[in-house]
C-alpha cells in the first residue's frame, strides 16, 4: 500500500475540505476573510501533527486542528476588544490642578524612564520583554501568551509578580506623582 504525504493529501482534498468547513453564503463567497486564515493555520498545525501517522488519520487530525484554530481565533477576536486599564494607568494620567501640566509631564516621563532602567537591570531578559510588551507596547496578555506559546495564566502570574515588585520599589514615587 502506497501512502501519500499529508501535503499531497491536502492538495487533493483542498476544495472539498474548504467547502465543508468554511462558512459561505449562497454565492459561495466567504463570510469572513479570517476564516481562510484559520483554515490555513489549521493546515500548518496539522502538518506538524501528522508525522508518523497513517493516511487514514489525516482527515481526523486536520479536523481537530481546524477546530482548535477556529476556537483560538474566536477567543482572541472576542477578547481582544476589551481594554481594562489598571488603577496605575489612571493615576499616572490624573491631572493635578496645583501643578502645571508641563511639570507633571516631566515628572511622569522621568519616573517612566527610571522604571524602565530599573526593570532592565532587575528583571531577566524574558521578563523585561514581557514587561515592555504589556506596559510599553500595549500587547494583551493573550497576545503575549500566544507569542511565547504558553498559557495566559502563566503570563498573568509573571506580570503580577513584576507589578508587585514595581509597586514595592516605586510606591513613594507613585504617591508623589499623585
Amino acid at each position: 500500500m502506497v501512502t501519500i504525504s499529508f501535503d499531497d493529501w491536502f492538495a487533493t482534498n483542498y476544495t472539498s475540505l474548504k467547502a465543508d468547513l468554511l462558512p459561505t453564503n449562497i454565492f459561495g463567497e466567504l463570510y469572513r476573510l479570517t476564516s481562510e486564515d484559520v483554515f490555513h493555520n489549521a493546515y500548518l498545525l496539522a502538518r506538524d501533527l501528522v508525522k508518523g501517522k497513517s493516511e487514514s488519520e489525516y482527515y481526523t487530525i486536520f479536523l481537530a486542528s481546524f477546530r482548535r484554530e477556529n476556537k483560538r481565533h474566536w477567543y482572541r477576536f472576542n477578547h481582544s476588544k476589551e481594554i481594562r486599564p489598571d488603577d496605575l494607568f489612571w493615576a499616572l494620567l490624573k491631572v493635578d490642578e496645583s501643578e502645571g501640566n508641563n511639570e507633571r509631564a516631566e515628572k511622569r516621563d522621568k519616573l517612566f524612564s527610571t522604571i524602565i532602567k530599573w526593570s532592565r537591570k532587575n528583571f531577566s531578559a524574558d521578563e523585561f520583554d514581557v514587561f515592555k510588551m504589556y506596559f510599553a507596547n500595549g500587547f494583551s496578555q493573550y497576545d503575549i501568551a500566544d507569542y511565547y506559546g504558553t498559557c495566559v495564566r502563566a503570563i498573568n502570574k509573571r506580570l503580577g509578580h513584576m507589578k508587585a515588585m514595581l509597586c514595592a520599589r516605586f510606591e513613594g514615587d507613585f504617591i508623589n506623582l499623585l
